[in-house]
């Protein structure tokens, strides 16, 4: 065998461990370029890579337990970013005015501050307006800004009670509230309201919230939580019967409080 020969094959021999190391690094890259990066089982959130969404008319979650006459704001989860973002569509009860109300919300779960939002309102005399017409004809403008907050859709959403857990961890929540009796009308208000959250044995708040600027509510409670897949964050909903423009029906809202799992 000349030297020649062998030169050749020693030089092939390297060629192919040099590919084969190359195709594994490029290969490990993908996977992280596109957002194939998990958490550990014990950590139930996931990290993603954002990409463009494209965002459907989100579906309703009953947040409001009881039955009878009320008139109940609509409640429709849209989607969540993995930096404590929050999107939701409610469509409020029309009380007297025979009219359709649509708005749309960014939360920061971070702060419950509202980083953007869209309101719409008309008298449904001159149109017949609906989720649907609303979404189709200002479904550039809502996808423009979902994407800019780099809001990831959802098609599915759990409205979750009782014990929460999160890495191995159970937590405990308590929702109470004050009243306070009002002579002219002879009835009990809701003065002030408190939402906690305890790790399990421990006695120190995690999560505290307290509201105290309350206009004619009569009952409040907690319907429960939305857990983001992306991170250790809860979105509790709070639901709020109001005494009613004409007295009755009552109509119930909600209200979105974010907290952080430790």
């Amino acid at each position: 065998m000349n030297k020649n020969y062998i030169s050749w094959i020693l030089l092939i021999l390297l060629v192919s461990v040099f590919s084969c190391k190359t195709t594994q690094t490029e290969n490990s890259d993908a996977n992280k370029s596109n957002g194939n990066e998990t958490g550990t089982e014990e950590n139930q959130t996931v990290k993603v890579k954002f990409t463009a969404q494209t965002y459907e008319i989100p579906q309703l979650v009953n947040y409001f337990p009881m039955e009878g006459a009320y008139l109940i704001n609509s409640f429709r989860p849209l989607g969540w970013s993995d930096n404590g973002l929050f999107a939701y569509v409610i469509e409020p009860a029309d009380e007297a005015c025979g009219c359709y109300f649509f708005e749309i919300y960014i939360q920061n779960l971070k702060n419950d501050k509202i980083e953007w939002s869209y309101k719409f309102e008309k008298e449904i005399h001159e149109t017949d307006y609906t989720i649907d017409s609303i979404w189709a004809t200002h479904d550039s403008l809502f996808t423009a800004k979902l994407n800019e907050y780099k809001i990831i859709s959802n098609k599915r959403f759990h409205l979750r009670n009782g014990q929460l857990n999160n890495k191995g961890k159970n937590y405990f929540f308590n929702f109470s509230k004050e009243t306070k009796f009002d002579d002219d009308y002879q009835i009990d208000w809701v003065s002030a309201s408190k939402l906690e959250l305890k790790e399990e044995n421990e006695e120190t708040p995690l999560f505290s919230f307290k509201e105290t600027a309350y206009e004619y509510v009569l009952n409040t409670g907690l319907s429960g939580y939305l857990h983001s897949p992306y991170e250790d964050r809860v979105a509790f909903i709070i639901w709020q019967a109001r005494w009613g423009y004409e007295g009755t029906p009552y109509v119930v809202n909600y209200k979105v409080v974010g907290a952080e799992l430790p």
